[in-house]
């Protein structure tokens, strides 16, 4: 008997905005028009950590967690759920502490995509 597994819409969503995150990441090391004021290093806790750097780490780190995410791999869920109970405990800590964007939204979208992904658990193989 063969078992078919669909994808869910929402998980080829959020691959695509996560993706579409990362070339943008990328585009910024060229293109300074498009840099937030407060750092991504900074947004992920690490104010210190060379920016330019980080950029090219977490725009080849994401895409390699989307990768898994998109193909419903166990490991892709899981590296999901661990990215963003990490991205979002961090968003919420500065959150608290500053009250202010991008960290209030940061914060209500990994609320929402571990909310989502959690819920589509049994999709991922």
């Amino acid at each position: 008997m063969i078992i078919i597994k669909v994808r869910p819409l929402g998980v080829l969503l959020i691959g695509y905005l996560y993706m579409l995150g990362a070339v943008m990441l990328l585009l910024s090391l060229f293109d300074t028009s498009i840099v937030n004021s407060i750092g991504i290093a900074a947004q992920f806790g690490l104010p210190y950590f060379p920016e330019r750097l980080f950029r090219v780490l977490i725009s080849f780190i994401i895409l390699i967690m989307i990768y898994g995410y998109v193909n419903l791999r166990k490991w892709g869920y899981w590296f999901m759920i661990l990215y963003i109970l990490y991205f979002g405990g961090v968003s919420t800590l500065l959150s608290m502490k500053f009250n202010q964007q991008p960290f209030n939204g940061n914060m209500i979208w990994s609320i929402l995509i571990f909310l989502y992904t959690f819920t589509k658990r049994k999709s991922f193989h």
